[in-house]
C-alpha cells in the first residue's frame, strides 16, 4: 500500500456560516467577533485556527451543501495534477480530478484524503464525510484525516460523532496541541464547558503560541460572565497576534464586560495566564 503523509492541510470554515453563528451567540447586546476559521484564504496556509464561538448544539448551525458540479473528467488522472489544484486553491476542479483518481487508486489513502478535504473546501460537506473515512480506512493512523474529518463533523453539527474521532485521534498523537484545540471545540459544541477548558487549557501548555486556543478559552469565560479570567488569555494571544482584529475585538469585550471590576494591567493578566500554565 502506498502511504503519503501530508502536513498543509489546516482548518477552513466559511465566513458567511460563522456569520449565522455569530448572529443567533451573544454576550449582552454584542456578538463575539470569533468568526470564520483561518486558511480561508489558500490551500496551503499555515494558519490553523480553528476559532470558535462557544455555542450549545442546540445553536450550532449546518452550512449549506453545494451541489457537486458535474464531473468533466474521463482519466486517467495522476495524483500530482490532482493535488496542483487543489494546492491552488481549485477545489471543485480537486474534486473531479480526486474522484476519477480514487476510483483508478482505491488502495491509496491519501487520494481518499485530499479528495475528502477539497470536497469540504468546496462546501460538500455530506460527501467529505466518506471520503475522509475511506482514507482512515486505509491508513487507521492518518491522524489529519482524523483531525478534518472532526472538523467537518462539527460543521455539520454532529458533535458526537466528532468526539469520538478526536478522542481516536489523540489516542494516536497527544502530544499536539492541534488535537486539543479540536477537542476542545467539540467539548463546547456539546456544552461541556468545563472540559472544554481543560482541553484549550492543555492546548496551550502543548504550543505556547497557539492563539487560537488562548482565543476560544477566552470566548468560554466570556459566555459563562467570567470577565477577569477571560482577559488573560485574550490579552496574551494579542501579545502574540497583534494583527487579529478578532482577537482585539474579543479583548476590548472582556475589558468593557469587566470594566466596573477594573481597571486593570492587561499585560500583567498575559503574564499571570502564562505563569499559570506552567505552574500546571
Amino acid at each position: 500500500m502506498r502511504r503519503r503523509t501530508f502536513s498543509l492541510e489546516t482548518p477552513t470554515e466559511s465566513w458567511r456560516t460563522h456569520a449565522a453563528v455569530a448572529a443567533v451567540v451573544t454576550i449582552s447586546a454584542l456578538t463575539l467577533w470569533a468568526v470564520g476559521c483561518g486558511d480561508s484564504r489558500a490551500a496551503n496556509s499555515a494558519d490553523a485556527s480553528d476559532r470558535s464561538t462557544t455555542i450549545s448544539p442546540a445553536t450550532a448551525t449546518t452550512p449549506v451543501e453545494r451541489a457537486p458540479a458535474p464531473p468533466a473528467v474521463t482519466g486517467p488522472v495522476s495524483f500530482a495534477d490532482a493535488r496542483k489544484a487543489y494546492r491552488e486553491s481549485r477545489f471543485e476542479d480537486a474534486v473531479a480530478l480526486f474522484t476519477v483518481y480514487t476510483a483508478e487508486h482505491p488502495e491509496d489513502p491519501a487520494g481518499f484524503y485530499l479528495l475528502g478535504v477539497s470536497q469540504w473546501k468546496a462546501g460538500q460537506h455530506v460527501l467529505a464525510v466518506p471520503s475522509l473515512e475511506q482514507a482512515i480506512t486505509l491508513d487507521s493512523t492518518h491522524v489529519r484525516a482524523i483531525y478534518n474529518l472532526t472538523r467537518v463533523l462539527l460543521e455539520t453539527s454532529r458533535s458526537s460523532d466528532a468526539l469520538v474521532r478526536i478522542e481516536q485521534g489523540l489516542a494516536l498523537d497527544s502530544t499536539a496541541s492541534e488535537g486539543w484545540r479540536l477537542m476542545g471545540r467539540t467539548r463546547a459544541a456539546r456544552g461541556q464547558f468545563a472540559e472544554a477548558i481543560a482541553s484549550y487549557t492543555r492546548a496551550v501548555e502543548l504550543d505556547s503560541t497557539d492563539v487560537w486556543s488562548m482565543n476560544n478559552l477566552g470566548l468560554i469565560y466570556l459566555e459563562q460572565g467570567k470577565f477577569v479570567e477571560a482577559i488573560g488569555p485574550l490579552a496574551r494571544a494579542v501579545e502574540l497576534k497583534p494583527e487579529s482584529e478578532q482577537i482585539k475585538k474579543n479583548l476590548d469585550l472582556a475589558l468593557e464586560r469587566g470594566a466596573s471590576l477594573g481597571p486593570f494591567d492587561v499585560s500583567a493578566l498575559a503574564q499571570n495566564f502564562v505563569a499559570s500554565l506552567k505552574r500546571n
